[in-house]
């Protein structure tokens, strides 16, 4: 297995900025025919200031997985509040998929929130309304995912410095409402 994670910051105040990662690894299993397997994900994330303190944020999802009688584990997977909001969580299972999200973020007056000897909150959260497509290919015999569209819209708020994320959103195809709390992914690989 091989990951790797990157980012940039742009040169000015409204310079992009961006994070990446990327994962892919290999191996064999015993079963029909060729036994080798491949699976390749990667994310990439690009925030571009606007005026008055809003952006546009971007994040793309993509991976494929290759192999005569691919195991179930090997597929890419998706679905839940990052990769098809407001569909189960890991619905779609496929060999390869594509998920791109187009989020405008703009801050709102709020109240502070005291924080005792560390300060308080900032007196204002952050709205942001976003639409995502998930692009998935056909998935195998014992996780069958048809090759389609799934459209998705929904809204965020962005609480404590943007660390906190709370959502709602709903699935535009056969998807239904669907809430969810999140922490910063910045976080992610201490949790």
């Amino acid at each position: 297995e091989v990951q790797g994670v990157g980012g940039w910051v742009g040169g000015d105040t409204r310079g992009a900025r961006g994070n990446w990662s990327l994962q892919m690894s290999a191996g064999a299993f015993e079963g029909n025919g060729n036994p080798l397997v491949a699976r390749a994900q990667g994310l990439v994330q690009i925030t571009k200031p606007l005026a008055g303190d809003r952006a546009l944020f971007l994040q793309t999802f993509a991976g494929a997985a290759g192999g005569r009688d691919l195991p179930p584990q090997w597929l890419i997977f998706a679905g839940g509040p990052w990769s098809a909001p407001g569909y189960d969580f890991h619905a779609f299972a496929s060999r390869a998929m594509l998920s791109q999200r187009l989020e405008f973020r703009q801050p709102i007056p709020a109240p502070s929130i005291p924080l005792k000897r560390w300060g308080k909150s900032p007196p204002h959260v952050t709205l942001a309304p976003f639409v995502q497509v998930l692009a998935t290919a056909s998935g195998i015999p014992d996780r069958p995912t048809t090759a389609a569209l799934r459209p998705s819209a929904g809204l965020g708020v962005l609480l404590f410095y943007d660390l906190v994320r709370a959502d709602v959103a709903r699935g535009l195809r056969d998807g239904q409402w669907r809430f969810a709390i999140d922490i910063d992914r910045g976080f992610w690989g201490i949790l």
